[in-house]
């Protein structure tokens, strides 16, 4: 709904943006120096693998369990999910601290989440947002939903290139 506030959180490489949106307006933005490469940092300490291993690792095979998939997990599993928990918890403090400013600035609860960035594909992220912050959570497709030939964008191509599409769009104006 366009009358609740949202957040729109972009992960980068190496910073997060948050951005809450209400009532047509912007509410909050924030900018975070933390990113996907503090994943593969601590998974380079964790494996003593150099980082460009350990990045290609995070995109290749990399995820992390939500609490309620826990119990079905490997041991190995946890182990690697784990090493990712770690530095999500910074992440996840600012998603908490980001809920509350809402909260106290608009009156109204948080009603969605959406993620774009590169590490916004990480399986398992919005999973574990949604369990861990209370509300739901979706990689957000914004170019494919954009494109009114019906064209569909690689989930790295919509990802990534959101932002730089929101930007383009803000300088052209509304009738483009």
């Amino acid at each position: 709904s366009r009358d609740k506030p949202l957040l729109l959180l972009h992960i980068g490489a190496e910073r997060t943006i948050f951005y809450i949106h209400w009532g047509g307006s912007p509410v909050y933005a924030r900018e975070l120096m933390w990113g996907g490469r503090d994943l593969s940092t601590a998974i380079c300490r964790k494996y003593g693998i150099p980082i460009e291993q350990a990045e290609q690792t995070k995109r290749d095979s990399g995820f992390v369990l939500s609490p309620s998939q826990r119990p079905q997990a490997t041991p190995e599993q946890i182990e690697f999910s784990d090493t990712l928990l770690q530095p999500l918890e910074e992440l996840l403090h600012e998603i908490r601290q980001s809920k509350l400013i809402c909260k106290n600035v608009t009156h109204e609860p948080l009603t969605n989440i959406c993620l774009t960035g590169s590490t916004s594909l990480l399986p398992g992220l919005s999973g574990l947002i949604e369990e861990e912050i209370n509300v739901p959570t979706k990689t957000l497709h914004g170019l494919s939903t954009l494109a009114a030939s019906g064209v569909t964008y690689s989930e790295q191509t919509d990802a990534t290139f959101l932002l730089a599409a929101s930007i383009a769009l803000c300088l052209v104006g509304p009738e483009r």
